[in-house]
């Protein structure tokens, strides 16, 4: 099925972590839903794609308005800040993307007794929230990457695998899955080096490949959780002359990732289109503000969430996408 595509728009975000924006006054007859939606970092390439989610729900629905806000960093202890704000604005939804599921909780719980509908993703396992929504299985999306990297290093040799952040569930569950089916599928494999934090940051990235090259000289691949860690990556085996002689794959949209992928230096991207997921998040929150059903099989109105899969309050798509040297000029994001 092709993707149903959004007009590509030039997003500028400004907001400071902690100023949030002024909320409209209500137009319609009926009641107008303010949702919030809570990333990890505004401004990033990543992010500035979901505000086109936002856009679209925005434009499609005269009783919502959605809006974006997040710290200038990812940083858990920000992102508790904005939601206490919001909590006091008295938002009628959160939507978040937590930098740490752990230090969201009890700040998710709270806004919860508040009578504020709260739904997270990349957070599968989330307990202080109405439901979590995913656009895939996270261990089938793990394994993919590990058959993608499997298959650049001829099954066989040195590789390692890094999180954004110890404490970003999804990362850690993908990284987690990777390395059960390498144990079980490619057994002449060996992983070195589990879980490296990269900190959702490109020079970190960068740095930690450094280190790493240094340490086993014989590396044949890796695996990168974080966009910006991938980025950062891709620049190390770029300014190495690695490129070719480490398989490098990564969780990266193709606007940031492009340049790597076609010098060599990524040998694929795996990723979500953020304006589906942007788009479903806001389906949800409406939906729930609505008192309307979610269950299995619904379609939630975006291409990857035509029919989606429950199990209890996390809500499942189908959106795994793939970029490689040759695919990408068939994506606009």
């Amino acid at each position: 099925m092709r993707k149903k595509w959004l007009v590509l728009l030039t997003v500028s975000i400004t907001v400071a972590s902690t100023c949030l924006p002024v909320m409209a006054e209500n137009t319609n007859d009926g009641k107008t839903y303010k949702v919030a939606n809570l990333v990890k970092q505004l401004g990033t390439a990543w992010y500035q794609r979901q505000q086109m989610g936002l856009d679209q729900i925005n434009d499609e629905y005269d009783n919502i308005d959605c809006f974006m806000v997040g710290p200038e960093t990812a940083d858990a202890s920000e992102q508790v800040k904005i939601m206490e704000d919001l909590i006091a604005q008295g938002v009628d939804a959160i939507t978040v993307v937590p930098v740490s599921v752990e230090t969201l909780e009890p700040v998710c719980q709270k806004a919860r007794e508040a009578g504020i509908i709260v739904i997270s993703h990349e957070a599968a396992g989330m307990k202080n929230v109405d439901y979590d929504v995913e656009a895939f299985d996270n261990a089938s999306y793990g394994a993919h990457m590990m058959d993608i990297l499997a298959k650049a290093m001829n099954e066989e040799g040195e590789y390692a695998t890094t999180v954004g952040f110890l404490t970003s569930k999804s990362h850690c569950e993908w990284m987690e899955a990777a390395v059960e089916h390498q144990k079980e599928a490619y057994p002449n494999m060996e992983l070195v080096v589990d879980k490296i934090e990269e900190n959702d940051d490109a020079q970190t990235g960068h740095d930690k490949f450094q280190e790493l090259i240094k340490t086993y000289p014989e590396l044949g691949g890796i695996l990168v959780s974080s966009m910006s860690g991938t980025q950062g990556v891709g620049l190390a085996i770029d300014e190495m002359g690695l490129n070719g002689e480490v398989a490098a794959v990564g969780t990266c949209i193709v606007s940031v990732s492009g340049d790597y992928l076609e010098s060599g230096a990524l040998t694929a991207t795996t990723f979500w289109d953020p304006a589906g997921a942007g788009y479903a998040l806001n389906k949800v929150a409406l939906m729930a503000l609505e008192g309307e059903k979610l269950e299995e099989g619904i379609d939630l109105g975006y291409s990857g969430y035509e029919a989606i899969t429950m199990q209890d309050n996390v809500i499942y798509g189908t959106d795994v996408e793939e970029a490689t040297a040759d695919t990408v000029d068939e994506y606009p994001f």
